[in-house]
Parts: structure tokens; sequence; C-alpha cells
């Protein structure tokens, strides 16, 4: 029988999404994204499991799933800090609990090519978790694998983890003004051929939480309304920003790109000449 001090260490679960995003909202954190989540999974060597080594022993020494196949599983959680950590210094991206992410579910959602993106199609009316979970299966360990639940389910494997959007290093040490306002610059150059530069500033949206990321999208239509290319899709902490479209291959004519964050949407027109 577990103790009090046993306890103590064990992650917290019965956790529903609502509550993970409100505990994230209230100390300033953020839910981190599928892709944000995968890479911290996977780390920079591509593990196929979300482990310490990328491999799952069968023995429940790697990872705290359902390694002795029960039906139903009898065992817990355990210590957040059990087993050995991964290259990222993280622990238990791999069983004990599910946890969930910022994303609304898609099946086909990873298949535009862009970096680091966020799903907000609200479709399916569910939210993704992922790593599996004490009482799973080992195929749930997999860093790509991805599970789906609807926003107000939480159980005894259910918990999540944070992350924080912000720069490392704080604005204030370094003497940078936070802006206040949401902006979309001019690009420029404008006219331009092939290549524009595109500035835009993400202000602080949530008060009393001091540089609270936002969920920043920018996109390039053409004059009939269709969409030519997303640029932008990702949660932004308060700062300027500039990116660049690379319009090789683009007939010249008229554009626009929208910029929707924080509640903020503007509408911009860029002029390709070639």
């Amino acid at each position: 029988m577990p103790t009090l001090e046993d306890v103590k260490s064990w992650p917290a679960t019965f956790i529903r999404w609502y509550g993970a995003k409100a505990y994230v909202i209230y100390y300033g954190y953020d839910l981190p994204t599928e892709a944000q989540w995968e890479y911290a999974a996977k780390t920079s060597m591509d593990y196929q499991y979300a482990t310490a080594d990328g491999n799952v022993n069968e023995d429940g020494t790697s990872a705290n799933w359902n390694w002795a196949h029960e039906e139903p599983a009898l065992h817990h959680v355990y210590d957040v800090f059990i087993n050995n950590p991964n290259p990222f210094g993280l622990y238990n991206m791999a069983g004990n609990v599910w946890e969930w992410v910022e994303d609304w579910y898609k099946a086909d959602f990873y298949t535009d090519g862009v970096t680091d993106p966020l799903c907000t199609d609200t479709s399916s009316n569910k939210k993704v978790r992922r790593g599996g979970s004490w009482n799973y299966h080992k195929a749930t360990l997999k860093g790509a694998a991805r599970f789906e639940d609807e926003r107000f389910k939480g159980n005894d494997h259910f918990g999540f983890r944070v992350v924080s959007n912000t720069e490392v290093t704080s604005f204030l040490e370094n003497d940078v003004e936070i802006p206040s306002q949401f902006s979309l610059y001019q690009n420029y150059p404008n006219p331009f051929n092939p290549v524009t530069k595109i500035k835009f500033s993400v202000g602080q949206a949530f008060q009393p939480v001091p540089a609270q990321s936002v969920h920043t999208t920018l996109r390039i239509y053409n004059s009939l309304g269709a969409e030519i290319t997303t640029l932008v899709n990702e949660l932004k902490s308060p700062g300027t920003y500039e990116t660049e479209w690379n319009a090789t291959g683009i007939a010249s004519g008229i554009y626009f790109c929208e910029m929707k964050s924080g509640g903020y949407s503007k509408i911009m027109k860029l002029i390709l000449i070639k």
C-alpha cells in the first residue's frame, strides 16, 4: 500500500483537458502542441519510442506500461522520475499517464508540411492526448502515436505536461519591449519579385499573466479568396517577428496576407510583379 510520502511524487491524474488548460493559463504556461510534444518525445535522434534511448524493455524498466499484458492492468502510476530521462532531460514521455496537448484532433492533419502546426479544426469535437499510460499497450509508447478523447474525460491515467513558449531569457532582463498591440506591417519590398518580407507583432493578449502565448496565423490568399499558402500557424509569445514569402512559381497579381492572433485580425495587400 503506497504511503502519503510515496504519492507526493506521482503525477496528477483524473485530469480533464479543461483542467489542464486552466492550470497553464493561471500559471502562465502553455499546453504543448502535438508537434512540440512529438519533437520532445522523439528528440533530435528521431527515436521510434518516447523512452530514454528509443527502445522499450519488456519488463517495465524503460517505461510504465502494461508490460505484463494483464486484463485489466493491476498496477498504477509511479514516481515522475522513474526510469532514465531522454536526451532532452525529460522523464516518462512514454507511459505512466496520457498527456493532453493543445490541438484538436484531425486524422489527416499532418499533411501540409507547416513547421510546428496547431490544429484548430473543431469538427471532431475531441482533443489529442499523447504518450500512452501505465495500463495501455506498447504501441501507444511510440513518439508518433496519436489518440483523441472528449475534453470532459479524466481518469486515473490522464494527466498533462506544460511548456513555456516564451524565450528562456526574459524580456525584462534584456530590456526588450513587449508590444502592447497586435500589428501586421506592410510587406517590403512591395511590389516584389519573387521574395518579400512580412513583419508582425504579437501583443500582450492575456492579463494579468505576462507573456502568454497565443495561436497566430499568417496566410496568403489570391484575389479570388483562395488560400495560396500558410506562412505561420503556431503559438507565438508577445514580440515582433519577421517571415518571408517566396512566390517562385506564383503568377503575377494582387495577393492578400491575413493575420489572426489573439482576437486580432488584419488583411494587407501585396503586389507580385514578374
